[in-house]
């Protein structure tokens, strides 16, 4: 998604990142070979995975049971990875609208 909307910044003159900043998730392949390098976060898409299918192991196994199971919530390191579509923040919103 993000490196479509950068795609359609590029059609519609938008400098990025002068005037739009983007940036990504998942740091999908490719993400810094757009022009300029879309910034990105990082996540453990591998572990996320694993806590996932876990808990619906565990609700697989809890079907039988009466009681309503609760699930702890998990704290997941993600990274900022900064590249060239984000720029410093100006101070100021600028709105087409004002």
């Amino acid at each position: 998604m993000a490196i479509g909307v950068l795609r359609a910044a590029h059609r519609q003159g938008l400098s990025v990142p002068g005037r739009l900043s983007i940036i990504g998730f998942d740091d999908i392949f490719g993400s810094d070979f757009t022009a300029p390098p879309l910034t990105t976060i990082r996540s453990p898409l591998a572990l996320l995975g694993e806590l996932a299918v876990g808990r619906v192991l565990d609700l697989v196994a809890a079907a039988g049971e009466s009681a309503s199971r609760a699930f702890t919530n998990s704290t997941i390191a993600t990274e900022l990875v900064p590249r060239g579509t984000t720029g410093a923040v100006s101070g100021r919103w600028h709105s087409s609208e004002s």
